[in-house]
């Protein structure tokens, strides 16, 4: 048992200089995530490729982990709104969030849809919701307020992922960021509204 101990010890640094070094590859890509390989994150951890399967089974598997670290430290940089009506700060964050999903389409997708197949409390996607929720205030029906969190995260989740199809199905133009802008403004005005309207003022 002592000996199994000391070994999980020693592995510990290697898996952690590996996620590392993937995460600073990806940042330093600029989120294309096809341009990091295999060898370039083994020669920048300072490992064999061969420490890479055996700790992570697999360079997806590997990307996918450290993609969701990478937007964690992103989104924990978000400064919500502090002035004006919650309905006004909850858009002014809905975008800055949006925005980051255009601008890193890759790691966002991969983030997106990882987290849809293994949904977990305390990720990506939890996170943005109970920031939005957080927005909203204290007092009032929290189910309510979690409620309109949740469907403004998936929303914007699902809008992001239907890309060019949105447009043809809602006309709102996503490519740009008028477009995005007005979509999310739009989509919070009607969650806002619909939670007014069952006693949770904005």
């Amino acid at each position: 048992m002592e000996e199994k101990n000391l070994s999980a010890g020693r592995d510990c640094p290697v898996r952690e200089r590996i996620v590392e070094a993937t995460c600073a590859l990806i940042e330093e890509n600029g989120g294309e995530v096809r341009a990091v390989t295999t060898r370039a994150i083994a020669a920048r951890a300072g490992v064999g490729v061969g420490l890479i399967n055996y700790h992570f089974q697999s360079k997806d598997r590997l990307i996918e982990l450290c993609v969701q670290r990478v937007i964690c430290r992103v989104v924990g940089s978000f400064q919500p709104a502090q002035d004006g009506p919650a309905g006004e700060r909850l858009s002014v964050s809905a975008v800055q969030v949006f925005e980051f999903l255009a601008a890193h389409p890759q790691v966002s997708r991969i983030s997106i849809l990882g987290e849809m197949q293994r949904p977990a409390a305390g990720n990506n996607s939890d996170n943005t919701r109970r920031g939005f929720a957080g927005i909203l205030g204290a007092g009032g029906d929290e189910g309510r307020k979690n409620l309109l969190a949740f469907a403004l995260t998936a929303s914007l989740q699902a809008a992001f992922l239907a890309g060019e199809e949105f447009e043809k199905m809602l006309g709102y133009p996503l490519d740009t960021s008028a477009g995005r802008a007005r979509f999310v403004k739009d989509l919070v005005a009607l969650l806002t509204d619909g939670l007014q309207e069952g006693g949770q003022g904005r």
